[in-house]
């Protein structure tokens, strides 16, 4: 999604795929293939026009086959309006946007996909259950964000976000909220949000803008995630190898330095508590004293 300064938006790129089609299973039916919510929820043949088509004409022609299977989530459409209402929208917030996307996208005075924005997010505000509460709110902020209307998008989030569940609905939303502080100037803010979508690429993005360093800032934001302890082994593994390469003459004084800032990050890792694996951090600043040749400081680390 193009929430932020990623890349251009595009239907192929699914993030949370996977978990919004496990909560769609939980929604309806366990007894549905995810690879048949999938083939719904993302699949390109399934358009706005499509939705509508199956919810109003009710017609096995409208069924997608899985595998030469008929699509068992299609089947439970028809007898579920409320779901597949919400879909509909979906799928013309989505359709809209990938339309103002296009590098041929000119907007006018009168813009109709403007305009149809604007009435998705006075539909999605007429609903009025429960069941789907989290999902139209994304919908508004995603129609609200490619409107440009940044200062709604984050007002809408502060009206509602008690009321939702700590799901991958609420971080895709959050995205969108982080992205419109990012849009208004309040990088921190952005920074922070992003974190707890578990978004790292974006937490990267803006910490780029602020001069914060990129470890400090994913452990900041997001401690736990796989990304920080990939970039530090990174970093490690370069140090070794290039202690190997270049055996007698050691390491050179930027990696050094690099050393000393990793191993100082690892120690306040074990130490603040933050992450379950404490242990790993502690070995982690053990083996940096050991590439910088404290072998003892490394022994009394590992004590």
């Amino acid at each position: 999604d193009n929430y932020l300064t990623g890349p251009s938006y595009r239907h192929e790129y699914n993030y949370g795929a996977e978990e919004n089609c496990l909560l769609w299973q939980q929604q309806t039916s366990k007894d549905i293939p995810l690879s048949h919510i999938y083939t719904v929820v993302y699949g390109k043949n399934a358009t706005s026009e499509w939705i509508e088509n199956l919810l109003y004409h009710k017609r096995s022609r409208w069924i997608l086959n899985v595998n030469e299977e008929e699509n068992r989530f299609c089947k439970w459409l028809w007898k579920d309006e409320e779901a597949t209402e919400f879909l509909l929208l979906a799928k013309q917030c989505e359709e809209t946007r990938d339309r103002m996307a296009s590098p041929w996208y000119y907007p006018s005075k009168k813009d109709p996909d403007k305009m149809s924005l604007a009435q998705i997010v006075e539909r999605a505000d007429e609903y009025d259950g429960k069941r789907f509460i989290d999902r139209y709110l994304l919908q508004i902020e995603r129609a609200l964000f490619s409107l440009h209307e940044y200062d709604e998008c984050i007002n809408r989030w502060n009206e509602i976000n008690q009321r939702i569940p700590d799901s991958i609905i609420r971080r895709l939303t959050l995205r969108y909220v982080a992205g419109a502080y990012y849009n208004i100037g309040d990088v921190k803010m952005a920074i922070k949000l992003f974190g707890e979508a578990g978004d790292v690429e974006s937490v990267l993005c803006c910490a780029k803008t602020t001069g914060e360093g990129y470890l400090n800032a994913m452990y900041e934001y997001t401690p736990s995630s796989r990304e920080l302890r990939d970039a530090v082994e990174r970093i490690v593994l370069s140090a070794e190898q290039e202690l190997w390469d270049g055996y007698s003459s050691g390491l050179e004084d930027g990696t050094k330095e690099q050393l000393e800032y990793v191993r100082g990050l690892a120690i306040r890792i074990a130490s603040e508590g933050k992450v379950d694996d404490t242990d790993l951090w502690y070995y982690t600043a053990a083996f940096i004293n050991h590439l910088l040749g404290r072998n003892s400081d490394a022994s009394w680390l590992l004590a």
